[in-house]
């Protein structure tokens, strides 16, 4: 029960309070226009999600505005303009910084998502969305959405971007043209993750009000809704195949069959879990907590849907924020394309990658200073991306360089 009630306090600490003018639970919008280009306002504070700072700033209008190029702001800087190597277990020690963006002090980034065919990088910074091009983190587009939003997914075949945010609001965008497309209001609470399903049919989406919920991804109407359990949701997840949803609950994920939403398999942990993340083959699940430790559960063979695992296969301990504390919160976790590796995001602000097989810590990546939020390997391996609260974006690629 009291480790119960420190993961229940340590949760206020990041979340930001709810929407200033609240909706009914599911209500749809539709959008029958794109929003008007507008020149960007200067950034409204984001406060800290170690914090218990509350954004004075008014709720600002919906807008999309491509930008060139050489756009001023944010600044971005690149040292790599050839193709790197594929990232392997053999060069990872070689990863280094490829190119960096860097947004104001308040635009500390909350989520990022490559584009299926990894030429687009996304980033929610502040309260922006950015699709930033690759190799050099050009900013393509700029979408400015009034409140900071973690949930970011792109659909499976790269034509819409998802979002959802602090309000509670789960949006889905054309990304050819910035046009939003559908407006839900999902939850009560501010919004955790938003992610496709694997055939991008259904839009799933979770947040601090202990729900996940998931939605028709083309016409925006509600399929079924899934109770997490006692805590607020911090992050969901599809299997490969899309039948079942794993929902992080306090020490517990739940696996849940997608039609029926019945149980499909339990896991319990010793401290409260934060991310999660499914190898590409299904046949493994990650796990990281608000206690620096990172889990690799077998997916395989047949349990009972009462049955609750306890055993993990591997343990991969490195990250070394302080216990108790927002710092010791293990943010995101990404497996390489072909499943070899798995990157994780510190609240040490830390990058860290380990080799799966094996458990072993290849490489730690330092070019943060503040807690990293965001990681993940671009759809050809040859990339892995950050983002942190100390609002930089840093692509980090391994030697040696293909001419």
């Amino acid at each position: 029960m009291l480790r119960s009630l420190k993961f229940a306090c340590l949760l206020v600490l990041l979340i930001v309070p709810a929407c200033r003018d609240k909706l009914p639970a599911h209500t749809l919008t539709p959008v029958k226009s794109p929003p008007a280009l507008v020149t960007p306002s200067p950034a409204a504070s984001v406060p800290d999600p170690a914090s218990s700072q509350t954004p004075t700033s008014p709720l600002a209008p919906l807008a999309t505005l491509p930008l060139p190029v050489a756009a001023p702001s944010p600044t971005a800087s690149s040292t790599s303009p050839s193709l790197p190597a594929v990232i392997t277990v053999s060069n990872t020690a070689s990863l280094m910084e490829a190119a960096r963006v860097v947004f104001s002090p308040w635009d500390q980034v909350l989520a990022l998502a490559w584009s299926p065919g990894g030429e687009i990088l996304a980033a929610s910074a502040g309260e922006n969305l950015h699709l930033l091009e690759l190799p050099g983190l050009a900013e393509r587009m700029h979408i400015e959405l009034g409140v900071n939003a973690p949930g970011l997914a792109f659909s499976p075949e790269g034509q819409f971007l998802a979002s959802g945010d602090r309000n509670g609001s789960l949006r889905t965008w054309r990304v050819a043209t910035g046009e939003l497309l559908l407006e839900i209001q999902a939850h009560q609470k501010p919004m955790s993750s938003a992610t496709y399903s694997p055939d991008g049919q259904i839009l799933a989406s979770a947040g601090y009000d202990a729900v996940a919920r998931l939605w028709d991804s083309s016409s925006g109407e509600k399929l079924n809704e899934m109770i997490g359990g006692t805590f607020a949701i911090p992050a969901i997840a599809f299997t490969p195949d899309g039948a079942s949803l794993a929902i992080v609950n306090g020490e517990v994920i739940r696996l849940r069959d997608v039609a029926s939403t019945r149980f499909v398999r339990t896991i319990v942990g010793e401290a409260p879990f934060f991310s999660i993340a499914f190898s590409p083959d299904g046949q493994l699940l990650a796990s990281g907590d608000v206690a620096n430790t990172i889990r690799l559960w077998d997916m395989g063979g047949q349990t009972s849907p009462a049955t609750e695992v306890r055993e993990s296969r591997q343990t991969l301990l490195g990250h070394s924020g302080r216990t108790g504390r927002p710092e010791a919160l293990v943010w995101q976790l990404a497996f390489s394309p072909d499943g070899n590796l798995l990157a994780s995001a510190g609240g040490d602000a830390t990058v860290r990658v380990w080799q799966v097989d094996s458990g072993r810590l290849l490489t730690t990546l330092s070019g943060h200073t503040a807690a990293v939020t965001s990681v993940g390997f671009s759809p050809d391996g040859r990339w892995l991306s950050s983002g942190g609260l100390d609002g930089t974006v840093i692509l980090w690629s391994a030697a040696p360089w293909d001419s």
